[in-house]
């Protein structure tokens, strides 16, 4: 039997014990997954039923709305107790999404070193390195010796021994970073200053967080030490970058299909219905927009309906054609591949693929409508509307999104809704106008 049969049977039939042991024996993981495929009423009394040290991670690990369920039927004290056992920045993600107001009630239960220090962490947005940074790290003077490090390390909680080290001076700058391998490498009297690695990567306590993945990326590292005005305040560890992108990338994608970031498969209906329905709705106007230009050619459909039947073919290439070229725009630009020089470059060479795409699928439509229907008239419209479309499609592909990143927004944002509804719109017009214009040319009705 799955898991998730297993807990609501216990839950149904109120066997405490044998959902205690159960839970015991899953991951946080795992029973995360359950919560998500319970009633709400049910996610609080599997995690009441989760061993504390387990329970933060089982918090951690579940979507966004389950989180928002449990925080808010959940007691401030109860939620105080989960947070204690987090890092400082797994305690703020919690605390953020519990809402400023209950935030400052559920910090009050703190005892008071552990509040100010979540008070002043929360201060910084989570786009910036000090809204990603743990305040938990282990420091070393330069002048302590190996043997005498590694018992610092013996002593501290395992979840707070990061997998770098760093060493300081005298008033918290940093001067170097040691792992732990080169601590057990080294002799117990060795000095940390002989065996440590200098001038390790940094970080500013304010830069962007896009430049915290550049640099765990590019240097290949663990953690990434936070400074504030030459001091080390924290640290940001792999998995919080590695965390940060994932989100990233998922808000990216969502933007891109008209969809909300916290949207989830097993959300409500009605949750669903919320997120989707206005984006919907844009469609539908914008449909419509599209569907009035193509009555402008009503005459043209009516005296060769052969038009009609080839629109999509048109429609189609030139979306599919918008959102290759935005996808492409749009990831460079979140990798900074692309400097503001380069961006007439970026334009021509999206307009050029574009062009010779246009002409090579234009040629092959034209000649499978000639085939398929025996008309020359429809192939040669085809083949000229492709180039057009595909053409409108490159150049409004390319520049969306560098437009909109140039005045500081989001170039996913330029959705996929917003540019395909252009390229219908173009390619409807370019292929009827071109028709009427053949029309007229060779005097067909």
């Amino acid at each position: 039997m799955h898991p998730v049969e297993k807990v609501k049977i216990l839950l149904e039939k109120r066997l405490k014990n044998d959902l205690i042991r159960l839970l015991s024996r899953l991951s946080p993981r795992e029973i995360a997954g359950i919560v998500a495929r319970v009633k709400r009423e049910e996610k609080l009394e599997i995690l009441r039923n989760v061993g504390l040290g387990k329970r933060a991670r089982v918090l951690l690990l579940m979507n966004e709305s389950d989180r928002e369920h449990l925080l808010s039927d959940m007691a401030e004290q109860d939620i105080s107790l989960i947070i204690s056992t987090m890092a400082s920045d797994d305690a703020c993600r919690i605390l953020r999404q519990a809402g400023e107001e209950r935030a400052d009630h559920i910090l009050s239960h703190l005892p008071s070193e552990r509040r100010e220090l979540l008070r002043s962490q929360l201060r910084h947005s989570r786009e910036v390195a000090g809204g990603m940074m743990q305040r938990e790290y282990i420091a070393f003077k330069a002048t302590e010796k190996a043997g005498e490090a590694l018992e610092r390390i013996k002593g501290t909680e395992e979840r707070l021994v990061p997998p770098d080290f760093y060493v300081v001076d005298e008033k918290g700058g940093l001067v170097g970073r040691i792992t732990l391998i080169r601590l057990l490498k080294a002799e117990r009297e060795q000095l940390i200053s002989d065996v440590m690695e200098r001038d390790p990567p940094a970080i500013g306590l304010l830069e962007d967080r896009e430049k915290v993945i550049r640099i765990f990326q590019d240097r290949k590292v663990h953690t990434l030490p936070v400074m504030e005005k030459k001091r080390l305040v924290g640290i940001i560890t792999l998995d919080d970058a590695l965390r940060v992108l994932e989100e990233e990338q998922s808000e990216d994608i969502f933007k891109m299909f008209s969809l909300e970031k916290n949207e989830h498969a097993l959300d409500p209906v009605i949750k669903s219905l919320r997120t989707r329905t206005p984006w919907l709705l844009i469609n539908l106007a914008t449909a419509f927009l599209a569907a009035s230009v193509v009555g402008l050619f009503e005459d043209v459909i009516k005296s060769f309906v052969l038009f009609a039947v080839f629109l999509p073919v048109v429609a189609g290439e030139g979306g599919n054609a918008t959102t290759q070229t935005m996808a492409v725009v749009v990831r460079s630009l979140a990798l900074k591949e692309i400097t503001s020089q380069e961006l007439i470059k970026v334009v021509r060479k999206e307009v050029t693929v574009a062009f010779l795409n246009g002409a090579l699928t234009g040629l092959i439509a034209a000649f499978f409508a000639i085939l398929w229907k025996g008309s020359p008239l429809i192939g040669l419209a085809l083949f000229l509307a492709m180039i057009i479309n595909l053409v409108v499609a490159g150049l409004a592909g390319a520049l969306i999104p560098l437009i909109l990143d140039r005045v500081g927004s989001d170039p996913a944002s330029s959705s996929t809704v917003i540019l395909t509804t252009f390229t219908d719109i173009f390619g409807f017009l370019s292929f009827l106008g071109i028709g009427a214009i053949l029309i007229r040319i060779f005097g067909l009705s």
